[in-house]
């Protein structure tokens, strides 16, 4: 196993123990198959390896107690978490602040298009999902 693919299954353990409890919007399905199918995503696009670890790990920051700095501890390589604090919505950020950062980088910008993807394929209808196709028109422009 080279460095890269020993980083992603890193990145698979850790974001499988971080959500670990966790559910999707049913309140049935483990919430580390949204992060999974968005690495899933990412690598059918062409990001290669070290996409694949960001998306694993997108959600970590904001959805559980992990650090930016435990990433790091746990063997993360330091760009990588770097990405992932990009794709972190801050507390009290507006929602368009944080979509123009994730926008700002071409790698979060695809793994922010993918999360997106993944969660609009199974979001009823109303002002989320509204929210989300505009984020990804964002996302989509191509006069960055």
């Amino acid at each position: 196993m080279d460095n890269q693919d020993a980083q992603v299954a890193l990145a698979l353990r850790i974001a499988e123990e971080a959500h670990r409890g966790q559910t999707r919007w049913d309140g049935k399905t483990p919430y580390v198959e949204h992060p999974k199918a968005v690495a899933e995503d990412v690598f059918m696009r062409g990001l290669g390896p070290g996409g694949q670890v960001v998306a694993l790990l997108h959600d970590v920051l904001e959805d559980t107690s992990l650090t930016a700095e435990d990433l790091i501890s746990k063997g993360i390589d330091k760009f990588d978490v770097s990405l992932v604090q990009i794709l972190t919505k801050r507390p009290g950020e507006r929602y368009l602040n944080y979509i123009l950062r994730c926008r700002s980088n071409g790698w979060t910008r695809l793994v922010k298009m993918a999360d997106l993807r993944h969660n609009l394929s199974n979001l009823k209808p109303g002002s989320l999902r509204d929210k989300y196709e505009l984020a990804m028109h964002i996302l989509a422009e191509e006069d960055q």
